[in-house]
């Protein structure tokens, strides 16, 4: 239902003269309680409109009718000025007019050795059942009343309200949780039982993504667009989650107001994506495959699969093509160096700046490389635009892109412009085009790493590999085992470089190093070691350098019981390496 609809659904409730209990219900998050508000305050009322108050109770721990209708009254205040009617003169007021209400209202009269005093409590009750008439109430969060409150209780008093006390109604639950709630009493069936007989209007409250981030996102920065269209293309409808997305990404665009619109953006497209994930796991992507998703790895499988007539033959599968579809349409390639730094911030809360800016200022240095990429972009259009019988200009285009701008040609486009010249003519002198693009990149030593997991996916030509690992084992490794264990125990940034240079280190090379440390190097390695052992990040890499390093703390412990203790100490838990960290 869209915003305006669910509007003009309740100003007809409230203006009209039957109609005097309506039900709302929506999931979590989705901005019921908000949507109300808003109705409210657009409704503007006729001349001798008959209700006078207003009052908005949240059930959440009401545990007894007494506090229910003590909350009724409390929570009152004038409907047309929106003013509070309960103060010392109106108490006062109301107590000189208890012989008009009638004392069996107040409550229980209780006999002391000192005089006569009012049970509190019975008072309260008894003000509340006297002076609750002619008003508008909200009772929010159905769901979550205390436990003693029973569904009976409540529905019998909105009844109440609506049949002797001339009162309207409003009542926000979410349905599905109070379903859920098998251990309690029977509270859902007892709602569904005498919901048609106490309620007059039913509505379900379910924006669209659309209206959800018009509620959601307050922060109307020049990004503001930007951050709607990326909650929108992923479908969130849960304002909760927007608010969230709202507050980090409004962090970002103020962290990175340096750099140029084309890098905020991509902390934006980072950041709404994993948070998504994270507040909403039941419905949004699966943060194991989007860490692990690389769009030309996957494509390529895929066409491997329809190639060999293969079909989705598992549930597993099944929704993991549906994850491919909606980062497809969300236009996510795959994890970055400076994804790692947006994810890292979500994960654990706090933002390295340093490290942020570092891989900010790399990837506005690509972005740019990229703008001068014009050649092998034009030639890559002849290859989808049409279906005219140009092989000959694109095969040009492509190599004499690859040959003219190597620094300019990453490893993605480099791979999909050698299939395609294979594919238009087979016996090309491919190897002399690969070395040409090696010999004359200025490319530094990572970019050659055949291990690096974003070159996994597009290293799968053997003549691409080969001349990629002569050109990594030409370059000298100066990179040190303790210093990268020590900045990631510092907390400092980290790139997946070092983790791959980590994970290709032995047990051998980590029980070295920890028998060779001694007081605060120690506590720091040993920490930077075990920094991915309790995280859901779970790729190959980081899950080797934990376990080999738990296979050297396992020789140490079982030099003495004295290590062994030592182990514990440093907080290493000896669970078997291959199993997953409890």
């Amino acid at each position: 239902m869209r915003l305006e609809t669910f509007y003009a659904e309740v100003e007809q409730f409230l203006g009209h003269d039957k109609q005097k209990v309506m039900v709302v219900s929506g999931g979590w998050g989705v901005g019921k309680t908000h949507g109300w508000k808003v109705s409210l305050e657009r409704f503007t009322p006729q001349q001798n409109y008959p209700i006078k108050y207003y009052a908005y109770i949240s059930l959440f721990g009401l545990e007894n009718v007494s506090a229910l209708k003590t909350a009724a009254w409390i929570n009152r205040v004038d409907f047309a000025k929106r003013t509070h009617p309960v103060s010392s003169e109106t108490v006062s007021q109301a107590l000189n007019s208890l012989k008009d209400v009638g004392l069996k209202t107040i409550g229980s009269l209780n006999f002391k050795n000192s005089g006569i005093g009012v049970s509190l409590n019975g008072l309260t009750e008894g003000l509340a059942d006297g002076f609750v008439r002619d008003t508008l109430v909200c009772f929010d969060d159905l769901e979550r009343a205390g436990e003693r409150l029973s569904m009976s209780e409540i529905l019998g008093y909105v009844s109440y309200l609506k049949e002797r006390k001339e009162c309207k109604i409003v009542i926000l639950l979410n349905e599905s949780e109070l379903k859920g709630q098998e251990d309690r009493q029977d509270r859902f069936g007892t709602y569904r039982a005498h919901l048609e007989k106490v309620a007059d209007v039913c509505l379900l409250f379910s924006p669209t993504s659309q209206d959800a981030t018009e509620i959601g996102i307050s922060t109307r920065h020049e990004h503001f667009e930007f951050v709607r269209n990326s909650c929108i293309s992923l479908d969130i409808t849960n304002i909760r989650t927007i608010n969230r997305i709202d507050m980090i990404c409004d962090r970002l665009v103020v962290e990175l107001s340096k750099y140029e619109k084309r890098v905020i953006e991509h902390s934006i497209r980072f950041a709404v994506l994993f948070l998504y994930c994270k507040y909403q796991p039941n419905v949004a992507p699966d943060l194991g495959f989007i860490l692990q998703y690389n769009k030309y790895t996957y494509e390529l499988n895929l066409g491997n699969a329809f190639d060999n007539s293969s079909i989705i033959v598992s549930d597993k599968d099944a929704k993991n093509e549906e994850f491919r579809l909606t980062l497809q349409n969300y236009e996510y390639v795959g994890m970055t160096s400076f994804g790692k730094v947006i994810f890292d911030f979500i994960n654990t809360g706090h933002l390295d700046q340093d490290w942020l800016f570092r891989e900010a200022a790399n990837l506005e240095a690509e972005l740019k490389k990229g703008d001068r990429a014009t050649e092998f972009r034009d030639a890559m259009k002849l290859v989808t635009s049409s279906f005219a019988p140009n092989d000959d200009q694109v095969l040009n285009g492509l190599a004499g892109a690859i040959r003219d701008n190597p620094s300019l040609i990453s490893t993605d486009m480099l791979a999909e412009a050698v299939a395609i010249i294979r594919a238009i003519q087979p016996n090309y002198d491919m190897e002399g085009l690969i070395a040409d693009y090696v010999d004359r990149s200025d490319a530094d030593r990572n970019h050659w790493d055949i291990s690096s997991e974003f070159n996994r996916g597009a290293l799968s030509d053997p003549d691409i590999m080969a001349a990629f690992n002569r050109k990594f084992e030409s370059f000298p490794d100066d990179r040190n085992l303790m210093d990268i264990l020590v900045a990631l125990g510092k907390g400092s940034g980290w790139s997946v470089e070092d983790i791959q240079y980590l994970s290709k280190r032995s047990p051998d090379d980590y029980y070295q190093l920890f028998s060779s440390l001694e007081g605060n190097e120690l506590k720091l390695a040993v920490r930077g070691a075990f920094k991915f052992s309790d995280t859901y990040s779970n790729s190959n890499f980081e899950t080797k350098v934990w376990q080999d390093a738990t296979e050297a703390f396992r020789r140490l412990a079982e030099r003495s019981p004295l290590n062994q203790i030592r182990a514990k100490k440093l907080g290493v838990k000896l669970y078997p390496p291959t199993a997953p960290p409890p």
